[in-house]
């Protein structure tokens, strides 16, 4: 990763498999882009996620690891959208939901069941996500 780019459009495949449930390793010295696969359903993904755990287990320190975001961050997501909302009493019904108990459950809910705030938050939360890998391998790569 030295020196390489990591294209836009490879950032956000990183967002979407992170945010489907994979854990993205970076190789640092290739920028080649893999992914454990968090519930393999065939053969094939046991064997793929076999062999890229022995790969980082041999030589950890030659990976960067990028997992889900920390919760913090996810909440700040999500406040994020809801400061996005043009609607005031959605808006206001979702920054509520982020201040009770369990405020990513209730944040989910409050937009599940209307298809307009679903798809955007979707499209917002790749978006997101996306700026924040780019960030995480930026802050990795100067540490």
């Amino acid at each position: 990763m030295q020196n390489q780019i990591i294209p836009e459009k490879r950032l956000r495949e990183i967002a979407i498999a992170i945010k489907d449930g994979a854990t993205c390793y970076i190789g640092i010295a290739t920028a080649k882009i893999e992914y454990l696969i968090n519930e393999p359903k065939n053969d094939k993904e046991k064997k793929q996620n076999e062999k890229l755990l022995a790969l980082v287990d041999k030589e950890p320190d030659e990976y960067l690891k990028i997992g889900d975001l920390p919760k913090e961050d996810l909440l700040e997501c999500m406040r994020n959208f809801a400061d996005e909302i043009k609607d005031s009493r959605k808006a206001k019904e979702l920054k509520n939901a982020l201040n009770r108990k369990n405020p990513t459950r209730n944040f989910m809910q409050g937009i599940d069941f209307d298809m307009e705030y679903s798809l955007y938050w979707e499209t917002f939360t790749i978006n997101w996500r996306t700026d924040w890998v780019a960030e995480f391998i930026i802050a990795a790569h100067n540490y």
